[in-house]
């Protein structure tokens, strides 16, 4: 009997010094300049590395922690960087809250694949210009993150980026351009808020460059100067974000699929005024149709140097360069009815040449943040796009038998160039209710 009751008194012994060093609890609120919870915001312990996301109230908390130091660190995207040392009592619970200002480094988004809110966001890019959040501005905007698209291993624009979202869908037909259709009209394209919206190029975005994209439905004259009933999307592109990382991936599927990526970001300089950041591609990638293939590779390298905390440089070469099959030969006819040919069929053959197209275009935009509530964003754009190859389409049917399909071909050899520049200023006021009240109480 005694030793029980010595057993039972070390037990709890045990357990009132272990719920005095590791029953600590570190929790806060995270809200943005104009006083919002600033929801699916990264937050990280130092030095137990332990990282949770703000849920929608913009509250997080870390438990079950001993005595000690700790750092607490803040990040969201389009937002300064915060940190925050705390020092922890056995036991007891501290309180640290924080509030987010605007940046002018744009950071790439960082979530939590265990939060239910990994896949949603509410905010825009810059290049849309626009400080609200989504619920705030009176447009129908939807987003689709890097996360999103990388969990559906989506590759390019072609493949189905639109079937996350809502009334969108692909109406095209080849292997370079990715013409969208929303609200009964094809929407035009841009990329980093430039209209990229020509007859023939630039080369559809492979999506190891793409941060996020943002479809905007309906007219945006306020945004970015589109008229258009049906509306655009934005491409974002990647840039540096001033935290040094790396990631690489491999990917092989079905109808021999090869594709490698590369991302690299970080800093050049021991000061972290100069950041860069390197997207690379190669892809090798067949069809379930005979001679239909399509090889590309990309390299997009960017550079940013931030000259002082309100303004900052950064230039951007996009590299890319595709090889597919014939353009047109996907089309298949018969006056047999539907399916009288097998899935594998197509009007190519192995002789025939590949079509290959090289895109090529140089962006830079210069920052300048005029005060707390305003910034100045200058930016210009040069692309080139060249394409050597052909065309191949069914031309009818044979009037002495009507089972034999005729072809024609035709060079489709294109060189297109654009020039774009962009200059404007956007922020926000709060207005001063007390001069008003004054105003008031003196009529």
């Amino acid at each position: 009997m005694r030793h029980i009751v010595l057993v039972f008194l070390l037990i709890v012994n045990f357990l009132g010094v272990f719920a005095q060093t590791g029953s600590g609890i570190i929790k806060g609120k995270i809200t943005t300049s104009d006083k919002k919870a600033a929801e699916g915001v990264t937050v990280v312990l130092e030095p137990v590395h332990q990282t949770v996301t703000a849920d929608n109230s913009g509250n997080f908390i870390f438990t079950n922690l001993p005595e000690g130091n700790y750092t607490i660190l803040v990040s969201l995207v389009s937002y300064q960087d915060l940190s925050r040392s705390i020092q922890l009592e056995a036991g007891k619970t501290s309180t640290v809250d924080f509030e987010l200002t605007l940046s002018d480094r744009e950071l790439s988004e960082v979530v939590v694949i265990g939060n239910k809110n990994s896949f949603k966001t509410n905010r825009v890019s810059n290049s849309l210009r626009l400080g609200s959040s989504l619920l705030e501005t009176p447009q129908n905007i939807q987003v689709v993150t890097s996360k999103l698209i990388n969990d559906q291993q989506i590759f390019d624009m072609l493949e189905g980026v639109t079937r996350n979202v809502s009334g969108a869908s692909r109406v095209e037909h080849w292997d370079n351009y990715a013409r969208i259709t929303m609200r009964g009209s094809n929407v035009g394209a841009f990329r980093n808020g430039m209209n990229v919206s020509t007859t023939w190029g630039p080369l559809t975005e492979d999506i190891s460059m793409v941060e996020r994209i943002e479809f905007v439905k309906g007219p945006a004259g306020f945004m970015l100067s589109n008229g258009d009933p049906a509306g655009f999307y934005n491409v974002v592109t990647k840039k540096p974000s001033g935290r040094n990382k790396g990631e690489v991936s491999m990917s092989l599927g079905s109808f021999d699929l090869y594709r490698a990526t590369a991302d690299l970001d970080g800093k050049l300089t021991e000061n972290g005024k100069l950041l860069y950041r390197i997207n690379v591609m190669g892809q090798m990638k067949g069809s379930h149709r005979q001679f239909d293939f399509n090889n590309r590779y990309s390299i997009v390298p960017v550079l940013k140097y931030l000259i002082d905390d309100r303004t900052s440089v950064t230039l951007e070469y996009t590299h890319q360069f595709s090889e597919v099959n014939l353009i047109g030969s996907n089309y298949l006819f018969s006056k047999r009815g539907y399916a009288d040919q097998p899935r594998n069929m197509t009007l190519a053959e192995a002789r025939m040449p590949a079509t290959k197209m090289l895109d090529r275009s140089l962006l830079a935009i210069f920052d300048h943040k005029l005060n707390d509530n305003w910034k100045l964003t200058a930016q210009a754009a040069y692309f080139n796009y060249n394409q050597e190859g052909a065309s191949l389409w069914a031309a009818g049917f044979d009037p002495n038998n009507d089972s034999l399909l005729q072809r024609s071909m035709s060079s489709w050899d294109v060189l297109g160039t654009s020039k774009m520049g962009q200059l404007f200023i956007n922020g926000q006021e709060q207005p001063d209710l007390s001069a008003i009240n004054f105003w008031l109480v003196w009529i």
